[in-house]
């Protein structure tokens, strides 16, 4: 959740994420403006303001067309899901004025909530008491609008001259006022852990304290919190013993305070991107004796979470003042010849790009902390979806199966290649463990199937060369598509299609065309259509085939 301009009980909120657009055939019309710091009181005095109005200059006025837009969006990698908007939005009874809510610029498009004057009456949608702002959206005031179910990257509120220009005589003709915003982002990507160190990654004991140092990096709302959570006696829930803010960013990754949550914001993008040598710890003494399974994990402003090192059983015996604290690892290790607590999993490589249905091998190797080879060890293999455009999805991994090691400790693994994903090679010292000894992960991009063709190998210049295909796996909403030509000295260069911007259609067909102006002898042309990543695509940037289309004057 991120607040902005305005908190619901009045703080200063942050407006990082919000811009101000204006389209005008009048200068001085339109106008975007903020002042949500106004006045410095725990009020709402001030706002984000998007309005047409008189010129300074009559008589001219407001063109249909014309408009004033606030538009919002998160961080990379996030969606808008839900928003609960304090506002005020007037429509004067004039011709032409009206103001638009939704995830596009536009007054025509479905799903948009659009606000007109009715029968020579003003429209308008909040306003109520004086001032309109202090109504409480807790007691559900209406001043307060909730969007939900949008999971758009950008929400806009835009005053409008529609389709007829705004008549003078009223000043403003259309204005919309945000006094506060709840944001709730949709961020499924969780944190990546660069590197990881201490007695909890290498089983190195530390006299009273677990601890591990790491580096991380996040797309969204950043790095947050660093988790330590125990199974007491390797049994029930996990309970949570230490949980540190990592970066304060001076003061800014901290929770905002109106409610219980711990994940609600003043900035839509809080913390940091990335973090080094960062550090956290657990304070043994805290444990009863006996056997437990301890987990630490790194947090992001969604509160979505990473493993720093795999959870690892631990004893704790009787206090003894001369004795410094052990990691015991789970008894008769059991899994393969030269079974080992202190295994190592490498691979020969951490991430290949291939194509569509490729036939993918993953060789890697398992090793004791002397470098010597495990034999005949089974390692579990773990699938977890990839968008490349945003990263890995979903917090949870999917069994893919098993790989046994040879005797040499070596194993591969052949991965279907149908999606983008995350591997996760694991292997357990004792089979019966909970926790992983040992993981290593493996990035597989795959390329989109692009099946194109041109309708006519050749044409006479002032006709167009039509390629039509079909991409496959394409999300709702279709993926962005340029098609490119081949020139001399530049190389592949967009072309200029009859459609702007074409994206795919139903089932991932599309129909794209260029056509001819200055071809004035035969030419032979190469074409090749690129198939763009998307917020929900699991595909790489992709080119088609090579094309060839003849031309004639």
């Amino acid at each position: 959740m991120a607040y902005s301009c305005h908190t619901p009980s009045g703080r200063w909120a942050s407006t990082e994420g919000w811009t101000g657009s204006i389209v005008s055939t009048n200068p001085g019309a339109a106008r975007t403006y903020e002042d949500c710091q106004q006045s410095g009181q725990p009020n709402p005095s001030g706002n984000l303001v998007a309005e047409l109005r008189e010129p300074p200059s009559l008589p001219d006025y407001a063109r249909a067309g014309d408009y004033a837009a606030w538009g919002v969006g998160g961080p990379d990698g996030t969606l808008i899901q839900d928003a609960r908007v304090g506002l005020c939005a007037r429509a004067n009874a004039i011709t032409g004025s009206r103001v638009s809510i939704g995830p596009l610029i536009s007054w025509i498009s479905p799903g948009m909530t659009v606000l007109f004057p009715r029968a020579e009456l003003d429209g308008w949608l909040g306003c109520g008491g004086d001032p309109w702002w202090r109504s409480d959206p807790q007691t559900g005031g209406r001043n307060y609008i909730d969007l939900n179910g949008l999971n758009s990257e950008r929400l806009y509120f835009t005053s409008w001259c529609g389709v007829e220009d705004c008549n003078p005589g009223h000043d403003p003709y259309v204005r919309v006022e945000i006094a506060a915003a709840q944001l709730r982002l949709r961020d499924e990507q969780a944190p990546t852990v660069d590197r990881a160190a201490g007695s909890l990654a290498n089983g190195v004991p530390e006299n009273g304290r677990l601890s591990a140092t790491f580096d991380a990096h996040d797309v969204g709302g950043g790095i947050y919190r660093a988790i330590v959570d125990v199974k007491v006696h390797q049994s029930g829930d996990w309970r949570q013993f230490t949980a540190e803010i990592v970066d304060r960013v001076g003061g800014r990754c901290a929770p905002a305070g109106e409610t219980g949550d711990l994940h609600e914001f003043l900035y839509p993008k809080p913390c940091a991107d990335a973090v080094a040598d960062a550090q956290v710890s657990l304070d043994t003494s805290q444990l009863p004796v006996g056997d437990h399974l301890v987990r630490a994990q790194i947090e992001d402003a969604a509160g979505n979470r990473t493993d720093i090192v795999p959870a690892r059983i631990i004893h704790i015996d009787a206090p003894d003042p001369g004795r410094p604290l052990g990691i015991v690892e789970p008894p008769a290790p059991n899994n393969g010849q030269g079974a080992s607590t202190k295994a190592l999993v490498r691979l020969a490589r951490e991430s290949r790009t291939v194509r569509y249905r490729a036939k993918l091998d993953i060789r890697g190797r398992l090793v004791d902390e002397h470098d010597r080879p495990i034999a005949g060890a089974k390692l579990q293999v773990d699938s977890r979806r990839l968008i490349p455009r945003r990263g890995p999805r979903g917090a949870s991994w999917t069994p893919l199966g098993k790989v046994t090691t040879d005797r040499a400790g070596r194993f591969t693994a052949r991965i279907p290649t149908t999606t983008s994903r995350v591997l996760r090679f694991s292997y357990k010292a004792n089979l019966a463990q909970d926790g992983f000894t040992s993981a290593a992960q493996f990035g597989v991009s795959v390329r989109a199937h692009v099946a194109i063709r041109a309708k006519r190998s050749s044409v006479r210049n002032g006709q167009a060369a039509v390629f039509v295909g079909r991409v496959l796996s394409t999300p709702r909403g279709g993926v962005p598509l340029s098609l490119q030509a081949w020139v001399a000295g530049r190389g592949w260069t967009p072309a200029r299609t009859e459609q702007p911007s074409p994206r795919t259609g139903l089932r991932g067909r599309f129909r794209v065309a260029y056509r001819f102006a200055r071809t004035y002898s035969r030419v032979v042309y190469r074409f090749r259509l690129v198939v763009g990543e998307d917020s929900n695509f699991p595909f790489v940037q992709t080119a088609s085939r090579r094309m060839k289309v003849v031309v004639r004057p």
